[in-house]
Parts: C-alpha cells; structure tokens; sequence
C-alpha cells in the first residue's frame, strides 16, 4: 500500500501525484491518510504550512500549531502524525502506518522504520 512512497527525494512544498519523485514530509503524510480513507488537512493546515515554509513559524510554535489538530497519544493507530527531530532547528513529520512510520527529512529519501523511537505521536481530532 505504501511501497511506492518509499525512496521519494525530499522537496520543500512539493506535492504527492503518481510518478513523481520528490515529496515534502507534510504531503506524505496526506497521501497515506487518503489512501487509509482517513481526512486530510491540508485546508486547515495550508495557511500554517506556508508560513512555516517560509521559515516564518518557529519549530516551538509549528508543535503548538500541531497540538491543535490533535493530541498526543501512546498508543498509535494508522494514520496518526509522528513528529520526528530532524535537527535542532526543525522537525519532520512521519505517518504511522503498517506497525512503524513513513517518513522523509531534509536532504534524505522518504523511508519506513518499525515502531515509534524517538517520535511523538499525535492523533489527529476525528472529523
């Protein structure tokens, strides 16, 4: 279901079609909701996420931001938000999916990992 998201370059903004070959986190994650038959945020989210592609919202701000969709969960299901570390300054944002996380970060392909180390897990408000 999700092997050909697998392997896909990073690219700030970029959106998922079928053949592309780069991706950006956010959009990844809404692929994988849509294809789960789950509820996409990218209406909600699109004014967020253009101030923060613009580097214009703080990591600190962008998890508060986040928090709002959602809440924090230890018991993960499909689809849930992983927030991932990628470095100090910025985060990255994974899917759970198949017992691990879809993921991709800047400068790196997308990947799947089993289990949740080292990421928080939010579970986005059911609509």
């Amino acid at each position: 279901m999700i092997n050909d998201l697998i392997g896909l370059r990073y690219k700030s903004g970029a959106q998922y079609f079928k053949g592309c070959q780069e991706v950006d986190c956010f959009f990844l994650f809404e692929e994988v909701r849509r294809r789960l038959g789950l509820y996409g945020y990218g209406q909600e989210s699109a004014v967020i996420y253009d101030e923060i592609l613009c580097g214009k919202i703080p990591v600190r701000k962008a998890l508060i931001l986040i928090s709002q969709f959602g809440e924090k969960t230890k018991e993960p299901i499909d689809g849930d938000m992983a927030i991932l570390s990628a470095s100090f300054s910025s985060i990255s944002i994974g899917t759970v999916v198949n017992r691990g996380i879809l993921a991709i970060a800047h400068d790196r392909q997308s990947f799947w990992a089993p289990g949740y180390r080292n990421a928080k897990i939010w579970t986005p408000k059911r609509l």
